[in-house]
């Protein structure tokens, strides 16, 4: 019997590797980084932590080999790099990979840091996250549609919210959107990378930490009713959501095992939102 190799286990093993490895080898090789175009309108940040430190590079090796790359890449930590992970993001730094050392905010340590400590009033941020394996035109594409729609938040993967009886519905009734129309009722995921145009980096440093009062652990959930608040509507750069390619070995402490339990997305929304953002996604809803 014939073992098709293109989706035997084994096969699926050997890519999974390879994601951890070929970032770790290729990252000594010369001319492998430093081909893309870099953009100094964008910056992208991420964070991580604990036992996620040591596959971050591979993350951040994905980033930098894509066709567009940015200016400056801000890695976020809460504590101290093993000496193994600082050396091997060294190699790294000529390439525009800053490490910012921040107080424990959880998974808002992704973005807020960055904005707190302020940016050009001309430049974006992507987010990004430490557990994804980006393809190489991931950030060519989201800038692309950045500058063809400058005052949305641009997303690789976007929820649509479901309105029951003019209140929110739970978040394992959202459905995944189809299209590529800007609208508030659309929710970015975070994980395939979302683009926030300058104004909404301004919103997000005038509106402070009172994240920390109402959804400490739900950083898409305070960025969403951010733009809400500001009216900055939500667009998926491809029609059909880009499904993100995590790397092995990391999902084990991912944020998605405690929000998406039964009501871990749930309780933080109903803390954040306040009725008049619920009437302003109701509103989007019913002119969609």
């Amino acid at each position: 019997m014939k073992v098709n190799m293109r989706d035997s286990g084994i096969a699926r093993l050997i890519k999974r590797v390879a994601r951890i490895t070929w970032p770790r080898v290729g990252a000594c090789l010369p001319g492998v980084l430093g081909r893309g175009l870099v953009v100094e309108d964008t910056v992208v940040s991420l964070t991580t932590y604990g036992p996620r430190l040591e596959a971050v590079d591979a993350a951040i090796f994905s980033i930098l080999q894509g066709s567009v790359r940015p200016s400056k890449l801000i890695l976020v930590v809460n504590e101290e790099l093993p000496l193994s992970v600082a050396h091997r993001l060294q190699r790294f730094e000529k390439y525009g990979l800053e490490v910012l050392r921040s107080e424990d905010i959880g998974p808002h340590k992704k973005y807020h840091p960055v904005v707190e400590r302020g940016l050009p009033a001309h430049v974006s941020l992507v987010t990004a996250d430490d557990d994804i394996f980006y393809g190489r035109h991931w950030l060519r594409d989201l800038r692309n549609m950045h500058l063809a729609h400058p005052e949305d938040v641009i997303c690789g993967w976007a929820k649509r919210i479901v309105i029951k009886n003019d209140a929110i519905a739970g978040y394992h009734d959202w459905v995944d959107v189809v299209g590529m129309e800007a609208a508030t009722h659309h929710f970015a995921i975070g994980c395939a990378g979302t683009l926030y145009p300058p104004s909404m980096v301004a919103a997000l440093k005038a509106a402070g930490k009172d994240f920390l009062r109402c959804c400490p652990r739900a950083d898409d959930v305070w960025l969403h009713a951010t733009a809400v608040r500001t009216g900055h509507r939500i667009r998926q750069v491809t029609r059909q959501f880009i499904h993100p390619i995590h790397l092995p070995g990391t999902q084990e402490s991912a944020l998605k095992v405690t929000n998406h339990l039964p009501d871990g997305n749930d309780k933080a929304i109903h803390a954040t939102y306040t009725q008049e953002d619920v009437g302003r996604i109701v509103q989007s809803v019913a002119l969609a």
